[in-house]
């Protein structure tokens, strides 16, 4: 079993990206979704054990993490998104064309500052859209999020609350 951090959306709240990692010592990797590289790359420093994921999101002007990043990790495929290229704001469809047509296991995107899990299986395999919400501003004004285990069998995704 391993376990996976996913965090997007900071927006200079470093402090609880540490509260985050402090609280899952057990976690192997961090998925982060963008908006807030700075204050990701200095909290990573003091937790050298966590493997770091990372795209940049629209607010990351000077970044020079890429847009989009495929991932393969513990046997699946991942696809992490800021999600603001992929208009997510306004649907989900580019993102579903992508887990069609590339066959990923998950598709991890930020940007809209509301948590979602859902489990896409119209098409030939199916697979999960996640949005971990927001560490800085979330929607609902409680600071949200991701927790992944990966399974021999199965990934599970739950969203944690600060």
């Amino acid at each position: 079993m391993s376990t996976v951090l996913i965090v997007s959306d900071i927006h200079g709240r470093a402090d609880r990206l540490e509260r985050v990692l402090a609280s899952h010592p057990e976690a192997q990797a961090l998925f982060f979704l963008g908006d807030g590289e700075r204050e990701v790359h200095d909290v990573c420093r003091s937790f050298p054990q966590v493997t770091l994921f990372a795209v940049r999101g629209n607010c990351d002007v000077f970044s020079s993490l890429p847009d989009e990043l495929p991932v393969e990790l513990f046997g699946r495929r991942f696809f992490l998104t800021h999600g603001h290229r992929f208009g997510v704001k306004g649907g989900l469809g580019h993102l579903c064309r992508i887990g069609y047509r590339e066959g990923y296991d998950a598709l991890l995107f930020g940007h809209t500052h509301q948590r979602l899990l859902q489990y896409v299986s119209d098409g030939e395999k199916p697979f999960y859209l996640f949005n971990p919400g927001s560490l800085g501003h979330p929607d609902d004004r409680v600071p949200s999020y991701g927790v992944l285990t990966v399974t021999a069998r199965d990934l599970l995704f739950s969203h944690g609350e600060l």
